[in-house]
């Protein structure tokens, strides 16, 4: 218990937002998430997750820089480092893999599985790359 203490006192001082309504959103690392302006209901972990988010809701950003310029894609899932960073409005995609599916800028239900599947595809729907 206490090592779990010590780990969640290293990573919350660095994690800062602000609320101007009911959020169930929780952000964990340096500059993941700043501000919320509704409610997100979003999972924002690793450095710059989520960072610029606007009325992006039920995402699961974990790792450095997942999602980092969504604004209102929804329902996206990003685990590994940079995967999905450069989705601004797509929305239902999986991202798993280092820089999986990191170029995907407005793409819907995509499955990305494996470090840089998916990487260059801007604009495509409903595709699977394993």
């Amino acid at each position: 218990m206490k090592k779990l203490l010590a780990f969640f006192s290293l990573i919350i001082p660095f994690t800062s937002f602000s609320q101007s309504s009911s959020i169930s959103t929780i952000p964990l690392g340096a500059s993941s998430r700043l501000s919320f302006e509704g409610d997100l209901q979003s999972i924002l972990i690793g450095q710059g997750a989520g960072n610029i988010n606007s009325t992006g809701q039920f995402n699961t950003y974990i790792g450095s820089l997942n999602g980092s310029n969504n604004t209102d894609g929804k329902r996206n899932v990003a685990i590994g480092s940079n995967a999905g960073m450069n989705n601004t409005s797509g929305s239902y995609n999986i991202n798993l893999g280092v820089i999986a599916g990191l170029q995907n800028l407005e793409g819907l239900g995509n499955i990305n599985i494996g470090d840089g599947a998916g990487y260059s595809d801007l604009y495509g729907d409903y595709n699977v790359r394993i």
